[in-house]
């Protein structure tokens, strides 16, 4: 089992937990690997990354969004998208620049979605 929606420091305001400590709780409670999935940002990936190779553990890029799921709905839902590869990384890259300048739909996310593994959260 692994971790899939871990949320460090670079969500501002919704998490408070340094990647180092992460990292740290995550190797002693016997992880194998994990994913960074922090919210509306990449900004902690290398640091995770870093962090969770030179302990031996596998690390998962992430990120959480929340955006409307149609051009008609007024209510946000949570995606959080994993990474898979390169291209999922430079996919997800996209994603988030897009999302940064306010112009991301849910076409683009299609048209964006290759390697990358999409959870959607039922609230």
């Amino acid at each position: 089992m692994l971790p899939l929606r871990i949320h460090s420091d670079f969500s501002l305001l919704k998490a408070m937990s340094p990647v180092a400590k992460i990292v740290d709780a995550l190797k002693a409670k016997g992880f194998t690997g994990a994913a960074l999935t922090d919210f509306d940002c990449g900004f902690g990936w290398v640091d995770f990354y870093m962090k969770m190779k030179a302990e031996g553990l596998k690390p998962m890029l992430g990120t959480c969004l929340e955006i409307p799921l149609t051009h008609k709905m007024k209510k946000k839902g949570k995606l959080s998208f994993l990474v898979t590869n390169k291209k999922s990384y430079q996919n997800l890259s996209r994603i988030l620049s897009a999302y940064s300048f306010n112009s991301l739909d849910p076409k683009k996310i299609v048209e964006w979605s290759e390697g990358l593994i999409l959870l959607v959260s039922p609230d």
